[in-house]
């Protein structure tokens, strides 16, 4: 099995010039590398899933689904799941165990693009309305 590839991340100034984190393990990192050929991706860093989107998603609009398609409270696993499935799809191949994409890869944006894909699908295909984020809390326990 191949070993993990590290990420490193870092800025551009004004003047084009990359200043990376933690410099002296990513110096010894390329040092494995000597007298190999290499590629370097260079791109913009993606804005990380917020918290409030997740608890929009799995206290607000999961449980609304969940009460709607008559699932019982410890099975929004199993709603998310098929949630994901139906509006993301299964990983491209090799995927020969079909799963399916991960929220975890998902970036805010695409995080947000899930939640009113989520909403629409929802309303569109199974008349249910769900809450817009400001105008409800999740509940307590």
């Amino acid at each position: 099995m191949a070993k993990p590839v590290p990420v490193w991340h870092g800025s551009v100034d004004q003047q084009g010039r990359l200043h990376l984190q933690a410099k002296a393990l990513f110096l010894s990192y390329c040092r494995s590398f000597m007298n190999q050929p290499v590629v370097l991706t260079l791109k913009k860093a993606a804005r990380p899933k917020s918290q409030s989107q997740l608890g929009y998603l799995w206290g607000v609009l999961y449980p609304v689904l969940a009460e709607e398609f008559g699932y019982a409270g410890y099975e929004l696993d199993a709603l998310h799941d098929a949630c994901v499935r139906r509006l993301r799809g299964l990983r491209p191949d090799p995927n020969p165990l079909q799963l399916r994409v991960s929220l975890a890869e998902m970036s805010h944006e695409q995080t947000s693009e899930y939640i009113s894909d989520l909403r629409h699908w929802a309303l569109t295909e199974h008349g249910i309305v769900t809450p817009d984020a400001d105008q409800v809390e999740a509940p307590r326990e």
